[in-house]
């Protein structure tokens, strides 16, 4: 079975476009007028559906990653050690901001969980 990234980096990629228009509408708002509220709010709302959704494609990943080692009857998974790689590589500003976004420990966790659950 092979995971592609591309549905994770394209989520990551709309959060962070989203984030950059918003936080520029905003900033150009007075601090506590009704419209910076409304803007402040529409900003948490959508970056909220946003994270819901790449909550979503982790979990259903780490369920079907699961389901198939299940299947073909793998007794241990073992995870690589990433501790450290931020700080040892730097590819440059747009690679390090995808490299600082991954959602490593979240799927490690889920996949740990899931995998106790299904034994």
């Amino acid at each position: 079975m092979s995971v592609h990234g591309g549905r994770l980096r394209s989520l990551r990629r709309q959060h962070n476009r989203t984030l950059s228009n918003l936080r520029s509408k905003i900033d150009r708002k007075e601090k506590g007028s009704r419209r910076w509220k409304r803007l402040v709010r529409a900003k948490n709302r959508q970056l909220q559906k946003i994270r819901n959704r790449i909550e979503d494609f982790l979990h259903k990943t780490a369920t079907r990653l699961v389901n198939t080692l299940h299947e073909r009857r793998v007794g241990s998974v073992v995870v690589g050690d990433l501790t450290g790689i931020r700080e040892r590589i730097s590819y440059g500003s747009r690679m390090n901001q995808r490299l600082h976004q991954w959602a490593y420990s979240k799927f490690e966790h889920m996949l740990t969980c899931k995998a106790q659950l299904r034994g």
